[in-house]
């Protein structure tokens, strides 16, 4: 069983979720590029998705995989370092267009490489990403 949230906070949290997606609407209307859009995902993600602390939008351009856009310099290291192993859940998700997630990198990963320089190089603990990744 799941403890009540006091009202004072789940008016915080609704309050953030609205002045979020009202940012984000603001972006869409006014016609801005989609790199502002990517960084406002990104940015909005560690307020909106529980357990979520560091966010980023990976795609692909040609061969390469990018970084579109990053909540912070964790988020854009893990996605580096997806790169350099050529494994992980963003490049997964991509290639095979289906979430990727992994609650416990600590306890034995789908991305052994990856996990390894994630778990010793930074605060990330485990990793979701969907198919837009």
């Amino acid at each position: 069983m799941q403890d009540r949230v006091p009202e004072p906070t789940r008016v915080q949290a609704i309050g953030k979720s609205s002045a979020t997606f009202a940012t984000l609407a603001d972006l869409l209307y006014a016609g801005q590029d989609f790199g502002h859009v990517h960084q406002a995902i990104c940015d909005a993600a560690p307020l909106l998705v529980e357990g979520c602390a560091h966010a980023s939008l990976m795609l692909r351009e040609g061969s390469r995989y990018v970084t579109a856009a990053a909540s912070d310099e964790v988020a854009a290291r893990v996605d580096e370092f997806e790169r350099i192993e050529n494994e992980g859940p963003c490049v997964d998700a991509i290639v095979s267009d289906t979430p990727q997630f992994e609650t416990d990198l600590a306890a034995g990963s789908q991305w052994p490489r990856l996990s390894q320089r994630v778990l010793a190089h930074t605060p990330v603990r485990g990793s979701g990403r969907p198919s837009a990744c």
